[in-house]
């Protein structure tokens, strides 16, 4: 309005009682909320069954930093969305996204939250164990997400076919189910969020 960009008089009518409205990164859970109703709203217009998001992706949704709030969510998602698709075929019931359908790059500033979502491959001794996750989630907590991480990751990988993430695993079935039971993973290879 100072330089002259903005009528005066429109600025004085929109601000007669100014609602603060905070960040999405500052919304906690809202964001999943807010991708349930996204996701509600992309599968009808893409003519899909269900969407569902993987917990690793819910994680990642979770720690993002949100420079673009809403808008940059929805976006997100429908770009999220049309590549499991492409992916997993439109006629599937159930249409699993995970990290890599969302595509979100961490900034670098943000070092704790890309080494808390990088995957690990391989532990060769204890001392490779990230003890900054461990202490700030406890030893359990730290084995659930994991363990869900890896569960998700391979019944993606196999489109939620039990037997081949059986033999993938080296698991027995009812292990398997019990476990995805415990960790609150759909055999459908996600997290059902609306």
């Amino acid at each position: 309005m100072k330089e002259g960009r903005f009528r005066a008089d429109l600025y004085h009518r929109l601000s007669v009682y100014p609602l603060p409205v905070p960040p999405l990164r500052e919304r906690g859970k809202d964001v999943i909320l807010l991708a349930g109703y996204f996701f509600e709203k992309s599968q009808h217009q893409l003519g899909v069954a269900k969407l569902r998001l993987q917990q690793t992706a819910i994680e990642q949704l979770m720690q993002y930093d949100w420079p673009g709030n809403v808008r940059e969510l929805e976006h997100l998602l429908s770009r999220a969305a049309l590549r499991a698709i492409s992916e997993q075929g439109r006629l599937a019931s159930i249409i699993s996204i995970g990290c890599v359908h969302l595509g979100i790059e961490f900034a670098v500033n943000q070092p704790e939250v890309a080494a808390e979502l990088a995957p690990v491959t391989q532990v060769d001794s204890p001392a490779e164990i990230e003890l900054a996750q461990v202490c700030r989630y406890g030893l359990r907590d730290s084995t659930d997400q994991y363990q869900r991480h890896v569960i998700c990751a391979v019944l993606a990988k196999k489109r939620g076919n039990l037997a081949a993430v059986v033999r993938t695993l080296k698991l027995d079935r009812s292990n398997l189910i019990r476990t995805m039971r415990r960790l609150d993973i759909d055999p459908n290879g996600g997290v059902l969020v609306n």
